[in-house]
């Protein structure tokens, strides 16, 4: 005769393993009787499927939903977490070990569709980069006539110079004395491709700075005072 073990916490189906004769009621009885211990059924636990675990109500056995080693639970900021409970999964998203280890690697790849966590396409992501890296771009530089320039500018002496703050002036009076002040500008850059150093070296120009540029750059600064972004005419 078989003895179905479950867990003392659970109540979950463990094993099934040969019952023992109970010595006194045997004797007793005069026939085989056996020893139930505890956390122990003689009740067969029914057949269970994927994601399925056998439960122990104390009277009878009961299927509930397990997703405790093959899924984890992700939330709406995409941090995964373990499945510690036996049961079905009411708050935030079920997915997979093997979807859970790819959004850990990077988050970014997945989004929310339909209530649930999906992974993004190979051109969605590509989209997003391109819109991240000309973002990026836009903090770093602005637009003049003359082409795009770096706000912050590495000086031959290893300074870093603001361009509208510390080296405009300069260029301004250079001007209006008459001098030829070149300057490096950048082209309209790609935003599909990766902005690696030798890219951006690609892009300069040497131009010669005009009166019509330092105006641009002045309006440029009150843009930035104002938190909008300049339109030049054309």
């Amino acid at each position: 005769m078989n003895l179905y073990n479950y867990d003392k916490n659970t109540k979950e189906y463990l094993s099934t393993t040969l019952a023992s004769a109970d010595p006194m009621e045997t004797k007793i009885k005069g026939e085989f009787v056996p020893l139930v211990p505890a956390y122990a059924t003689l009740l067969e636990p029914p057949t269970t499927g994927e994601n399925e675990v056998a439960i122990f109500n104390g009277e009878v056995w009961e299927i509930k939903k397990d997703f405790r080693v093959s899924h984890k639970i992700c939330d709406e900021n995409f941090n995964i977490k373990d499945i510690t409970e036996i049961g079905e999964i009411e708050e935030n998203y079920l997915v997979s070990a093997d979807i859970a280890e790819l959004i850990k690697e990077n988050p970014n790849n997945f989004k929310i569709q339909n209530n649930e966590i999906v992974q993004k396409t190979e051109t969605e992501i590509e989209e997003e980069k391109t819109t991240e890296r000309q973002i990026e771009f836009e903090k770093d530089f602005f637009l003049t006539s003359l082409g795009y320039i770096r706000r912050k500018v590495s000086m031959a002496t290893g300074e870093t110079k603001d361009f509208l703050c510390d080296l405009l002036p300069a260029i301004t009076t250079g001007i209006a004395l008459g001098q030829e002040i070149p300057i490096i500008t950048y082209k309209q850059p790609d935003f599909t491709k990766e902005f690696t150093l030798e890219y951006l070296e690609s892009l300069q120009e040497i131009k010669i700075a005009t009166q019509q540029f330092c105006t641009e750059c002045a309006l440029q600064i009150s843009a930035d005072f104002m938190g909008q972004p300049l339109v030049l005419s054309e």
